[in-house]
């Protein structure tokens, strides 16, 4: 029998923060927050999430395309790893994908939170009877 889903969201903004939090605990997820790439990167070494939300811009000196890359070098497992920027422009959208982000999605999208919810969702189908991705 498989845990609890579970989301890490990676963001410096505690606002942020707050709000995604709110929505994934209202489906049901358990919650993990990074505020840094070294937090981010310690949770995902020590658990595995389901869903591992990646803002572009850390106060800390890596980015998030940074986290993702070195998911993929360390050959970290996690489900679908999802940016979730203010910051979007096409060449950090194309390096996100080429280092293997499943999605990119702007905080400015009037659709944001309903695209959050479907991620999630897939999430969940992944959780109870897909695969995980290294």
């Amino acid at each position: 029998m498989k845990g609890p889903r579970c989301v890490l969201i990676i963001d410096d903004n505690d606002r942020w923060r707050r709000t995604l939090r709110t929505v994934f605990a209202d489906m049901g997820f358990g919650i993990a927050e990074a505020e840094t790439a070294e937090k981010a990167l310690e949770s995902i070494s020590s658990q595995y999430f389901d869903l591992v939300l990646v803002d572009l811009r850390l106060a800390d000196s890596c980015s998030g395309l940074d986290i993702i890359k070195r998911i993929k070098e360390l050959n970290l497992k996690t489900g679908a790893i999802v940016v979730v920027t203010g910051y979007a422009d096409t060449q950090a959208m194309v390096t996100a994908f080429r280092l293997g982000a499943d999605d990119f999605l702007s905080k400015g999208s009037s659709s944001l939170m309903e695209e959050l919810r479907l991620k999630a969702h897939e999430a969940l189908h992944a959780h109870t009877g897909g695969t995980h991705r290294q």
